[in-house]
């Protein structure tokens, strides 16, 4: 009886994360040529990718609601990462998921498949910034740790490939994730705060120098308005 009340109690869960991962799979591109890929491979691996500096507001997809739509159905996938019951069948496929847009963020931001459009048709890779931005804001101890979790894995995979963390924060990508979590300190709920204060924390802790140096003045005034 115990077994049969534990299993009812899940189902609800496993079905909603089932449909979650499959809308997202079935939102990625898998149009790419081999050519393409080909020459993707060739350039990363030489490590000769520089950076682009391109517009923070750059790259928006203009669809809204189907940006909406994705964008829930990823929190969904880091809610169910945080979610003891599910957290071992979610966990995997969440890392594949950040690592995806982080590989799409230095293909898209860097010199390999450049885009500078200022709008898009497609999903923008700033969906995973909300993202992570709504784990970090949540009263959640859990999420909140997913979250950071996310962030340690876009950036490690980012210092992967192209070589140096120096290289990898220069992306747009990390100006739009600064922007974000330092705007999380002005939150009225202090568990919003908290969340910000800890990117913050983290971002210092990890990123370069001369990165922490342009963005010091973010950091300091976010800080300053918690305290």
């Amino acid at each position: 009886k115990q077994w049969y009340q534990r299993r009812v109690a899940l189902r609800p869960g496993e079905h909603a994360y089932s449909v979650l991962q499959n809308y997202i799979v079935s939102m990625i591109n898998i149009t790419d040529t081999t050519l393409q890929i080909q020459k993707v491979l060739a350039i990363l691996s030489r490590k000769q990718v520089t950076p682009l500096q391109v517009n923070k507001g750059s790259l928006i997809c203009t669809d809204e609601a189907t940006r909406k739509a994705f964008r829930t159905a990823l929190f969904g996938v880091f809610v169910a990462t945080a979610t003891k019951q599910l957290r071992a069948e979610s966990t995997q496929f969440m890392m594949s998921i950040v690592r995806h847009f982080s590989l799409l963020t230095v293909v898209q931001q860097s010199g390999v498949f450049p885009t500078k459009k200022k709008v898009n048709s497609a999903l923008d890779v700033h969906i995973l910034v909300d993202v992570i931005a709504e784990c970090l804001g949540s009263d959640e101890n859990e999420l909140t740790n997913i979250g950071e979790k996310a962030i340690r894995l876009v950036t490690e995979t980012c210092k992967y490939i192209l070589g140096a963390s120096e290289r990898a924060f220069q992306l747009p990508f990390f100006d739009v994730l600064v922007d974000k979590l330092c705007g999380l300190c002005y939150d009225r709920a202090w568990y919003t705060k908290a969340g910000g204060v800890t990117a913050i924390e983290w971002l210092i802790n990890n990123g370069p120098l001369l990165w922490i140096i342009k963005n010091q003045q973010l950091f300091i005034n976010a800080t300053l308005y918690v305290m």
